[in-house]
């Protein structure tokens, strides 16, 4: 038998679709709740949110708050975003934050 296909790969299995089908859901919310939300073509901003509900889903699911704390051997912690982040040891490095701090993933 095979692995059980994670929830976020049932119905698409690219995780651009998967990405804008957020998107869109998150503006279809935002209209509803009458907040101010653009017409057309999603914008680069909802997409790159989308993607960080998406992985924040991810890594709740994967990682729960017991699993990442017990990780001993990285260094942890959650970002401003509220996703998960390594704390590599570039920090003092004068490179951008998403290189000294790259994102926590399931393997």
């Amino acid at each position: 038998m095979g692995a059980a296909v994670p929830w976020y790969a049932q119905r698409y299995s690219l995780a651009s679709r998967n990405i804008r089908l957020i998107a869109w859901m998150l503006r279809f919310v935002a209209r509803c709740r009458r907040a101010k939300t653009g017409s057309g073509n999603l914008t680069q901003e909802e997409l790159w949110n989308a993607e960080k509900v998406v992985t924040r889903m991810i890594q709740s699911e994967t990682f729960g708050e017991e699993r990442w704390k017990n990780k001993a051997h990285l260094k942890i912690k959650r970002s401003a975003d509220g996703l998960l982040v390594v704390e590599a040891k570039l920090v003092n490095s004068e490179d951008e934050r998403n290189y000294k701090f790259p994102i926590l993933l399931p393997h």
